[in-house]
């Protein structure tokens, strides 16, 4: 669902290539030649971080229709070294965030782009003087494509478990971090949380089957 499939399997392509020591640009360059295409772009920023880590972000676009992939480098140096027991995890970790802006790009597919402009939240979910973060959690479209990101992440890091098990205890995952970006980001607004937390794992459940 989502053009998983096809998106692991052009990741699954450039495993050869995206190892060793390579320089930023080649890494972009190698995304776009294998994975780009007209509505997936990637591109690259330096920030303040520690050698040789990484993170990944990303951005849907819904008036050009276009995905935007980021990949964020440390400043302090010209290269990355993808280390062969870390590669499974940045390979991951970019499907996830391809395959979170997909389903942002399907959700948006089925609309009038003019009469869903701006985007507003539920009056019973969340009150209008709660912090930017929170407001864009709460949005049914971030909490469809975060329980997404969560079921994968179930079944990545704790791919020898039920799933589902998993679920039924994620306040002791540590590892499903976009869990625990949604738990911390409402962590003051308990009330707020309940609703949020019930939603979303609602959407995780559903999820499950399919996420890969």
């Amino acid at each position: 669902m989502y053009f998983a499939d096809i998106i692991n399997v052009a990741l699954e392509d450039l495993r050869p290539i995206l190892k060793g020591k390579l320089d930023y640009k080649d890494v972009i360059r190698y995304l776009n030649k294998f994975l780009g295409d007209k509505t997936l772009k990637f591109k690259f920023e330096k920030i303040k971080m520690r050698v040789n880590h990484y993170a990944i972000g990303g951005f849907y676009d819904m008036q050009t229709d276009k995905r935007y992939i980021i990949l964020y480098f440390s400043n302090k140096k010209d290269s990355i070294f993808i280390r062969k027991i870390k590669q499974n995890e940045f390979f991951f970790c970019l499907s996830q965030v391809i395959q979170h802006e997909t389903i942002h790009a399907c959700q948006w597919s089925k609309r009038d782009y003019d009469l869903y402009l701006p985007r507003t939240i539920p009056n019973n979910l969340i009150a209008e003087d709660n912090n930017e973060d929170e407001k864009y959690l709460a949005d049914p479209d971030e909490i469809d494509a975060y329980g997404h990101d969560i079921a994968m992440e179930i079944k990545f890091y704790y791919r020898n478990k039920d799933p589902y098990k998993v679920l039924n205890e994620i306040d002791n995952a540590r590892k499903v971090f976009s869990y625990r970006y949604y738990k911390n980001t409402f962590k003051n607004n308990k009330q707020t949380w309940e609703k949020i937390r019930y939603k979303l794992l609602r959407k995780t459940y559903k999820w499950i089957p399919h996420a890969r």
